[in-house]
């Protein structure tokens, strides 16, 4: 806890506070990590059945060709839904997606400016690194592959 407690010295203090941020657990990265791939992944279905439902009414016959570009188009839609999910609830909520809602936790810029469109953007598209969700046990820190590249961190939300 110190070496996180070094970290946040070296960079930000909240503009509305004279308390330091202070760094989540990875127990705590870990719930926000489950809660949100639960959404996507249920986000994710419904967005495909609806799109599936939709592509039924408009052919019958399918060829094998066929069925490998339905795969590939499903999985980059699978892809588009999660970092869309993270991308608006991030933005839009200040930082926060559903599950740091419930663990009482979320993003800043480690210098302590808002977060930007684009800065969610490419924190949402670093999280489909391979690996990313167990980049934070490589790491001292706590930080992710995706907070890292986008320069921003996760703080417990007072």
């Amino acid at each position: 806890m110190e070496e996180n407690q070094d970290l946040l010295d070296d960079y930000i203090v909240d503009e509305n506070s004279e308390q330091p941020y202070s760094i989540p657990d990875r127990g705590k990265r870990f719930v926000n990590h489950i809660i949100d791939y639960i959404l996507t992944l249920a986000l994710g279905f419904v967005t495909g059945l609806v799109v599936g439902l939709m592509q039924t009414q408009n052919s019958f016959y399918y060829s094998e060709r066929d069925a490998v570009l339905q795969e590939l188009y499903y999985n980059l839609l699978g892809v588009f839904v999660f970092i869309l999910y993270y991308t608006l609830t991030e933005y839009y909520f200040k930082g926060k997606s559903i599950g740091k809602f419930v663990t009482k936790t979320r993003v800043v810029r480690r210098n302590g400016g808002e977060l930007t469109f684009l800065r969610c953007l490419g924190r949402s598209c670093a999280r489909i690194i391979p690996f990313d969700a167990f980049s934070i046990f490589f790491r001292d820190d706590n930080l992710m592959w995706h907070d890292s590249l986008s320069d921003t961190m996760v703080v417990d939300d007072f």
